[in-house]
């Protein structure tokens, strides 16, 4: 069964983020708690697919008077350009978590879309955990960063010096708590349920939550 939710952060910089999973999630649960199982069946399960999309909805200036004539003798005029260009940017991932063969494969991508112009940029990328080594797919910055002749062919870089520095259990572990106390501490008032369209419902969607919070109050001065 597909499970389909949203979480919307919404402060100095505003995102949507959505996303798909397959997981065996209870109908009665509570939108928070929906959410905080969603994610801890990802780290319970060791191969899966994921992906996402990420949106800026709202992105202003500080309410700093100092910072703000240090940047323009207009802070409006920098205000609106921030809304128009936060508004066209979107950024989506996919990828597959295979922890049995110590293989993560992730693709994020930028696109850019405004009237009569868009465009993307998209970065392959395959972690080998077992070697310790990068892989990634860095024809986007052709000709400036890898030669031309090598589009569509994958960079490696040698992670070894970083193998025995790293652990990596205690480093899941720590992604776990992490990730799970960010839909723990909020307010349970922070996650509301919202109506399924047509579309999520036809693609096997069951629930949507949204969770919004003030970005703010987290950005360390």
């Amino acid at each position: 069964m597909k499970h389909y939710f949203k979480i919307t952060s919404i402060g100095m910089a505003t995102a949507l983020l959505s996303g798909c999973l397959h997981a065996p999630l209870k109908a009665n649960l509570a939108p928070q708690q929906a959410v905080a199982q969603a994610y801890q069946y990802l780290y319970d399960h060791p191969s899966y697919r994921f992906n996402g999309q990420l949106r800026l909805k709202r992105l202003t200036l500080p309410a700093d008077p100092v910072l703000s004539k240090s940047l323009t003798k207009d802070p409006q005029l920098i205000q609106k350009m921030l809304q128009a260009y936060s508004q066209r940017y979107q950024f989506n991932y996919s990828g597959v978590m295979d922890l049995p063969h110590y293989k993560i494969s992730l693709t994020p991508e930028i696109r850019y879309e405004a009237v009569n112009m868009s465009g993307y940029i998209r970065v392959p990328m395959l972690l080998d955990l077992k070697n310790s080594d990068l892989y990634s797919d860095l024809s986007a910055f052709s000709p400036w960063l890898v030669p031309a002749a090598n589009d569509g062919k994958y960079t490696r870089f040698d992670g070894s010096r970083y193998k025995n520095r790293v652990d990596l259990k205690n480093l899941y572990q720590l992604m776990q708590q992490t990730t799970q106390a960010g839909y723990i501490w909020p307010d349970a008032r922070d996650f509301k349920e919202l109506p399924l369209s047509a579309q999520e419902r036809q693609q096997g969607a069951t629930r949507k939550i949204q969770f919004s919070t003030a970005l703010n109050p987290h950005i360390a001065r």
